[in-house]
């Protein structure tokens, strides 16, 4: 990222990429769900969770692949499929053709209280980006004792079970094998270090405001 904005000519030392998740970041949980999810987290398991939206680097059709072979194995298992407002014709077609449209919930973006309330509801973590960094929903997953499964982009957290960014049957056998030892994957869930990362940001806006002033 910082390499992309220098690129339009902007020193590389003005950049100061900063990760979004600290050692502050919290929230008080757990928080009363929306009848809808705590309905469907009670009516199906294992419950698989995903922060995803409908986009090609989202590689969705290979998710819900993946989710339909895990629900040969598990019946009663649930995809809740949160930030998504609605599910787009198209995909709700393929939903369909997979006979998995009943097992799987799309809330939209939650209130974040409830989001990290229904993650740590869970079982698993699912995260299907081509290529998403650090990202932020992984580290809130691992932080709540959640195991991840999630696209190999060259900077998963150690704990994380990954698979090739896109292919579905990899996927599934990597669910498949989580669920399938849940007690030993929950015990290895290890969050990395975490930096002060807002303190960082509050240093740095300071030093910008002295300069500006100077």
């Amino acid at each position: 990222m910082k390499a992309a904005i220098a690129a339009y000519g902007i020193p590389e030392s003005k950049v100061h990429p900063i990760p979004a998740y600290s050692i502050q970041y919290s929230e008080e949980i757990p928080a009363v769900l929306p009848a809808a999810v705590e309905e469907f987290l009670t009516a199906h398991e294992p419950r698989l969770f995903t922060y995803s939206l409908f986009r090609p680097e989202f590689t969705m059709d290979a998710l819900f692949d993946a989710f339909a072979a895990v629900r040969e194995r598990y019946p009663r298992a649930g995809l809740l499929l949160a930030g998504p407002g609605e599910v787009p014709e198209e995909a709700r077609a393929t939903l369909v053709r997979l006979r998995i449209d009943s097992a799987v919930l799309a809330p939209g973006n939650m209130p974040h209280a409830q989001f990290l309330t229904a993650v740590q509801r869970c079982d698993v973590f699912v995260r299907t980006h081509l290529r998403d960094g650090v990202c932020t929903s992984v580290l809130e997953a691992l932080g709540l004792g959640v195991p991840v499964v999630a696209s190999e982009d060259g900077l998963r957290p150690a704990s994380v079970v990954t698979f090739a960014p896109g292919d579905s049957q990899e996927l599934a056998n990597k669910l498949l094998s989580v669920l399938g030892d849940l007690p030993r994957f929950r015990a290895e869930v290890r969050l990395p270090e975490v930096d002060d990362n807002l303190d960082r940001e509050v240093a740095l806006l300071l030093r910008a405001g002295s300069g500006a002033r100077a």
